[in-house]
């Protein structure tokens, strides 16, 4: 679980990251350093693959139009559920630096998983099940 939480992690500031050095102005590099930076940057994109990393879900964008829920105020009001996202995962030529293909769940391994949540009505604590759905695995396509 711990490698899990890493990647995303990895993932969010590898973004953050990167658009705040694609504005600045850009450093200078020795040429010795080239092959050392390319490598580093295969290994990058290899490290990526493609299998599910945690996300955070709304549980108010999982429910249908008609659940009642939505009139109330429920928590939690995220969870973290797996998930194949291609912002932080790379299909293609590590070598090259070329994409190829998408890194997409694998539709038998997607699943509704059961969370649970819960509000006050009438100063009493309710609970219900919302179901999100989860990937179990991931592939290249």
């Amino acid at each position: 679980m711990v490698s899990v939480t890493v990647l995303v992690t990895a993932c969010v500031v590898a973004t953050v990251c990167f658009h705040t050095v694609a504005g600045a102005p850009a450093a200078t590099i020795e040429m010795e350093q080239y092959d050392e930076i390319l490598v580093k940057q295969q290994l990058d994109l290899k490290s990526l693959g493609c299998h599910p990393v945690l996300q955070t879900v709304l549980l108010a964008d999982q429910l249908e139009v008609h659940d009642d829920l939505i009139d109330y105020r429920f928590f939690p009001e995220v969870v973290a559920v797996n998930r194949c996202l291609e912002e932080c995962s790379f299909c293609g030529s590590d070598r090259l630096g070329k994409q190829k293909g998408r890194c997409l769940p694998d539709l038998e391994n997607v699943r509704e998983r059961p969370v649970i949540v819960f509000y006050i009505d009438g100063g009493e604590r309710h609970y219900r099940e919302v179901l999100v759905t989860e990937h179990a695995s991931c592939s290249c396509r």
